[in-house]
């Protein structure tokens, strides 16, 4: 069992649409560090998560002014996924890549799924987020990388190798302000995909 920062006491295994609240998500996230830590400056999975969507929404964005409904839906869905793509985490702490990968951590990696699964569902979202967002969600690793763990001292280990995003520079929120951030944009894209009107 985990006690939530509003106090609620869940069981990450079992969890329902309705169990994860956004108050909960953005407060956990924002506390939670990219990368185990090993970064210049603390930067958070919210921060990410929002990145992510704005990402998402430039590329959608044709789509979220298209006259078809169904196209400026299936924008909205995209960009709101995004922004709660990790939201999992919140009680599946983020781990290294390579650690949650491992053999052994399926049962780990399948409730960490699950319970973003369930956040979406209690959103009206379909369940599996769009292609989309796994494809800016693993281009954004590369500047993320690039920005927060290379040291010119240090060998570079392949952090340069890979396509950054050019112009994109990350702020590294503190908690407090990366929680509000993530609050605020959520309930912006949660009120568009209601009623349906742009807003990536």
């Amino acid at each position: 069992m985990i006690r939530m920062y509003s106090g609620r006491i869940l069981d990450p295994w079992t969890l329902k649409p309705g169990d994860l609240t956004a108050r909960d998500v953005g407060h956990h996230l924002s506390m939670l560090c990219r990368y185990a830590g090993a970064v210049r400056s603390f930067y958070s999975v919210a921060e990410h998560c929002i990145i992510v969507s704005r990402l998402v929404g430039l590329q959608m964005i044709g789509a979220s002014t298209s006259e078809s409904k169904g196209a400026r839906r299936r924008a909205l869905q995209a960009v709101l996924w995004a922004q709660i793509h990790d939201a999992g985490e919140a009680v599946f702490v983020d781990v290294p890549r390579d650690v949650k990968h491992a053999q052994g951590m399926e049962r780990y990696r399948d409730g960490e799924r699950e319970a973003t699964r369930s956040f979406a569902v209690s959103l009206g979202l379909p369940p599996e987020p769009p292609p989309i967002v796994d494809k800016i969600d693993k281009e954004l690793v590369a500047t993320e990388k690039a920005q927060l763990l290379y040291r010119p001292e240090l060998p570079d280990d392949g952090l340069l190798e890979e396509p950054i995003i050019r112009g994109l520079v990350l702020g590294c929120m503190p908690p407090a302000e990366a929680e509000t951030a993530w609050l605020s944009r959520f309930q912006e894209l949660l009120r568009a995909y209601r009623s349906e009107e742009p807003a990536l």
